[in-house]
């Protein structure tokens, strides 16, 4: 399994999202998702991995909090765009994860499968 470079940019969202909108789009040597999650509440920061192991590509977006806080009711959207480069041309079949990582103590991250589909690169 290799780690592929990721280039991730995040923003909350004043106006309430579709969840789970996805706009998956294939570059000369990249591809590009770009998505929305909801956390839940307030309080979350996002980041990105991505793993490859031949032509299946793994996307984790992971909302962690950094500590245990008292939860302040309300609730976050979050928009993302990743960019994975550089691919090979050929097809790639992507999953792409929401991983929620609480703080310590907090038990176990969960983590839920939000889009799976195949691309081709030319």
């Amino acid at each position: 399994m290799h780690v592929v470079p990721v280039l991730f940019d995040s923003r909350l969202l004043y106006a309430r999202v579709q969840r789970g909108f996805f706009d998956v789009i294939a570059h000369e040597d990249a591809i590009e998702i770009n998505g929305g999650m909801s956390t839940g509440d307030v309080g979350w920061q996002l980041s990105a991995v991505a793993t490859r192991r031949r032509s299946r590509i793994t996307v984790s977006i992971i909302a962690s909090r950094d500590g245990i806080e008292e939860q302040e009711p309300g609730m976050e959207d979050h928009a993302y765009s990743v960019r994975l480069e550089p691919l090979r041309p050929g097809s790639y079949s992507v999953t792409v994860r929401h991983v929620f990582r609480s703080a310590p103590g907090e038990g176990p991250a969960q983590s839920i499968i939000a889009l799976e589909c195949d691309v081709r690169i030319e």
